[in-house]
């Protein structure tokens, strides 16, 4: 908000509403709302003389009532009122009176509950929605104490009496939790919308409502709605992206969910028509797909402007799911680039290197515009699935694979695409590789030997061996070989996983794909301001998460902690022992002790959220009596036990297995049986 330096107001000049703020809750006009030549505003009566206070897209007004603040916040096409009860009303008050004023409208208090402000044509050019009230019960798995109210509207001098109730039945319940929020809406009734419950209850204007909210039960909300794509009448589309952004002032999950966009069939609960797209959404989500795409196209073709879009959110069971959308359309027009074809590695290579360089040929856009090229390599067949890394869409048609994320032995898929404005063009093809190393006995290979020493001359391996006695079994002889590989990698270290955090609340949903995962030999990072992986991360909102094996060098009592921006937390065997809500220095009061034995090797989690912090960065810390960076040798990417060590003997899987145990004693040495 910014203040107009004449008549003094706080407001948004940018906003469908163009709405402004007085400077003390007592003035009547308190809020006013424009759209074109129609106007309106409220007061509460018998306000304080509260002063405003603004920071950002709010303001608020406190003590206007006893127990009683005003607060208001600027959406993308709302302004939010919202009375906040801090403490149970005393008996008797359950209703708040505000004087409405208006220039061209007449309120008008619908079937469905809603408040709307209508020109002399009898169109509503500005709706209040139905009134949500809701207590500070929720938690971020489960949702808050809801209700509703109701609106009261009769003429007064110079205007109109505005009275919002609510049950005082609900109000007084032992069971509230308190703050309780009030809620009553101004939003721009241009582009419809219908939110529909599984119960019946239907609310126009309020939103895009999905999800179970959890209202008496498992209820379900479904939202239909419309845009005026008349301006693209005699376009042509080549893309399509529906953006969808949490309404901050109403009671939904901060977790993410995933979502569905399809056609309308009908207006109504059951309306589910063809699919368009999904996503996932925190606190914001996008659409992209061809059947948004597509469904786009056919409208602007036909200049059909009566096609509905129709949103379902996570219908789980038992689950609160619910969530307040506003959303946008952009579309991309013109002519859309070709997709990239492959220029190397060749289909199907086998590369020694662990940092290969992925190209394809460039391609131009016909309209000018710039071209950027998104890599994706992933362990599935379809360069989808099974994601490794995403090198996000940069303007170079190459990239090389970052270290610390390919893994000898491993076969690979991949393939760029081009994309331009907000369209994204995928190839038909899809590229396969896959690393071999050649360490140890690989095929053939010139080498040279001295006594029990051999240098790989293809690679610069150098190996040696010696074995130890052997004995007869049923199925033959039987022994142990020692080899000594030197370009064989200790996986000692983490797997870190990085993600772009959606929810803007370090949720990850558990179907959501990281944007990089790699070894990493310790926690102890720091990127400043910047991306830790650009331009697939941005420089906020992403989390990493370190996951693997610590083992202990001593036995004692060990504790952990971090130096850290944005909130951090570590689980230890699958005990949570040090959490952090912000940025901290390395403080052992927010850690929890855990015991551990000599050489025992538990797991170990650590999870890194950065938000709007100036720097991203997390140090490791662990002590028993004092404090040391976490050594790179108690930290292994994966475990082993004795118990794998048995099943090799039983079924056979030697090298792997041995490998495996050699590691956990942190040394480079790998054993195989001569026999298996």
């Amino acid at each position: 908000m910014q203040t107009d330096p004449t008549s003094k107001r706080p407001g948004v000049v940018n906003q469908p509403l163009s709405p402004s703020l007085a400077a003390s809750a007592n003035d009547p006009s308190v809020l006013s709302v424009r759209v074109g030549g129609d106007s309106a505003s409220l007061g509460m009566a018998q306000a304080a003389a509260s002063p405003v206070t603004v920071s950002k897209d709010q303001a608020s007004y406190a003590n206007v009532a006893p127990n009683t603040d005003l607060d208001y916040q600027v959406t993308a096409s709302a302004v939010k009122e919202t009375v906040l009860l801090k403490k149970p009303p005393a008996a008797g008050t359950s209703s708040w009176v505000f004087h409405l004023r208006t220039s061209g409208l007449t309120p008008v208090v619908d079937q469905a509950g809603e408040v709307e402000l209508r020109n002399a044509a009898g169109v509503a050019t500005m709706v209040l929605p139905s009134i949500a009230t809701w207590d500070s019960s929720g938690t971020a798995q489960t949702g808050p104490a809801l209700t509703g109210g109701t609106y009261q509207v009769s003429a007064e001098t110079g205007g109109w009496r505005l009275t919002v109730s609510v049950d005082p039945v609900w109000l007084q319940d032992p069971a509230r939790v308190y703050p309780v929020h009030v809620d009553p809406t101004f939003s721009f009734g241009t582009d419809v919308s219908h939110d529909y419950r599984s119960d019946g209850y239907v609310c126009d204007s309020c939103g895009l409502r999905i999800g179970n909210s959890m209202h008496l039960g498992d209820s379900y909300n479904r939202a239909a709605f419309h845009f005026d794509i008349s301006p693209l009448w005699g376009k042509t589309v080549v893309g399509a992206q529906l953006n969808v952004v949490q309404d901050p002032a109403s009671p939904e999950s901060n977790l993410t969910w995933g979502a569905n966009l399809y056609q309308a069939s009908a207006l109504a609960f059951n309306g589910v028509g063809g699919f368009m797209a999904t996503a996932l959404v925190g606190n914001v989500g996008s659409f992209v797909g061809g059947g948004l795409t597509a469904f786009l196209q056919h409208a602007v073709a036909n200049r059909d402007n009566t096609g509905y879009y129709f949103m379902v959110g996570s219908e789980n069971p038992g689950t609160w799911t619910y969530k307040v959308l506003n959303a946008t359309m952009v579309v991309d027009i013109g002519t859309a680039p070709p997709a990239p074809t492959m220029a190397g590695p060749a289909d199907n290579s086998v590369l020694t290197g662990l940092t290969p360089t992925l190209s394809v040929n460039p391609v131009t856009d016909p309209d000018g515009d710039p071209v950027s090229y998104c890599f994706q390599v992933a362990t599935g067949t379809d360069a989808q699935s099974g994601v490794v890394v995403n090198s996000g869409c940069q303007s170079s048609p190459s990239w090389t694979v970052p270290a610390g994320v390919l893994q000898d032995g491993t076969a690979y898929t991949w393939r760029a695409s081009a994309f331009s404005g907000i369209t994204t063009v995928a190839p038909g093809w899809v590229g396969h590789f896959k690393i071999d190393q050649r360490i140890g006995a690989h095929g053939p290979a010139p080498t040279d030997s001295l006594g029990p020493v051999t240098v790989n001359l293809a690679n610069g391996n150098v190996s040696a061996s010696d074995g130890g006695p052997t004995f007869t079994t049923v199925g033959g002889n039987a022994g142990l070989t020692f080899t000594y590989n030197s370009q064989q990698a200790t996986p000692s270290g983490l797997q870190a996983s990085y993600y772009n955090d959606i929810s803007h609340s370090g949720n990850i949903s558990s179907s959501q794909q990281p944007a990089l995962v790699r070894t990493e030999p310790q926690v102890n990072v720091n990127w400043g301001p910047s991306s830790p992986f650009a331009p697939a991360l941005g420089s906020n909102y992403y989390v990493v998460i370190w996951n693997g094996y610590f083992q202990a060098p001593t036995t004692g009592t060990y504790q952990f902690a971090g130096v850290h921006s944005g909130s951090a937390n570590i689980w230890v065997n699958g005990t949570q022992v040090y959490t952090s809500t912000g940025p901290s220095d390395l403080n052992w009061t927010q850690a929890t002790g855990i015991a551990l034995t000599a050489g025992q090797q538990v797991p170990i989690k650590i999870q890194l959220t950065k938000d709007l912090d100036a720097v991203g960065q997390m140090r490791l810390f662990t002590q028993t009596t004092d404090g040391s960076t976490f050594p790179r040798s108690w930290c292994l990417r994966r475990g082993c036990s004795r118990w794998s060590r048995r099943r090799c003997r039983r079924v056979g899987r030697c090298q792997r297995i041995w490998t495996v145990w050699a590691v956990c004693t942190r040394g480079r040495r790998t054993r195989t049986r001569r026999s298996c």
